[in-house]
């Protein structure tokens, strides 16, 4: 298995609050592995879920051999964050990439988001 990692470090006057990234898993022969469901765990700082603590997440791998996976800061504040994403049960033979989107394209491929208005009941 060639499995790769990513750092992930934002200092603590940072605003960004989340990274968004295509993991991509292809054979030895460099075709796509559709379907193959992998683990991504995270070791240090932040989250793999926007509401809760997340250090592990499960993701099947689409057409194109590709899912996304998002890392939360997570209200984290006065300090610097590091982290470490990396797969941990690609098959073997496997290469496995992480490709960091940038804001526009993960918008566009998280779709849009839903504002939640509470309202008070009288």
């Amino acid at each position: 298995m060639s499995s790769e990692s990513v750092s992930i470090s934002e200092p603590d006057k940072s605003l960004v609050s989340r990274h968004v990234y295509r993991l991509t898993l292809r054979d030895a022969s460099g075709q796509p592995l559709v379907g193959k469901e992998v683990v991504v765990a995270l070791q240090g700082d932040g989250s793999l879920a926007p509401g809760f603590s997340s250090k592990e997440v499960r993701r099947e791998m689409d057409e194109a051999g590709a899912a996304l996976v998002m890392w939360y800061r997570r209200g984290i504040s006065g300090r610097d964050v590091k982290a470490v994403l990396s797969v941990t049960d690609a098959p073997p033979d496997s290469s496995v990439a992480f490709e960091r989107l940038s804001d526009e394209k993960a918008a566009e491929l998280d779709g849009p988001r839903i504002s939640h208005i509470r309202s008070r009941l009288y």
